[in-house]
């Protein structure tokens, strides 16, 4: 009898919630009000708001050169500490077991 073919299953890579909304609060934040990149997508200013994203991650202002003011990683930091206290704890774990919330 011949042998039968195993089918390798693809494991799908999550990623934790805390990480994406420290991203999240990475790109569309800013260290000063009326500077935040969310501001410059809502006036419609998408230049001024990609030189934003670009100035939170990098510290790379196109006007002002380099400063460390510009950067604006704290929340992802942040986002990174709390996901990586919530697999030690089991947080997470805990959370997908519960049947209606699918994360």
């Amino acid at each position: 009898m011949a042998r039968r073919k195993k089918t390798r299953r693809r494991t799908q890579k999550k990623i934790p919630f805390a990480v994406t909304a420290g991203l999240a609060g990475t790109l569309l934040g800013g260290t000063t009000p009326g500077q935040m990149t969310l501001d410059h997508i809502q006036k419609s200013e998408w230049a001024n708001a990609l030189i934003r994203v670009v100035a939170n991650v990098t510290g790379y202002h196109m006007h002002q050169g380099w400063n460390a003011k510009f950067f604006n990683l704290m929340p992802l930091i942040a986002g990174a500490g709390v996901s990586i206290g919530a697999s030690k704890l089991g947080v997470n774990r805990r959370l997908s077991a519960i049947p209606y919330i699918k994360l």
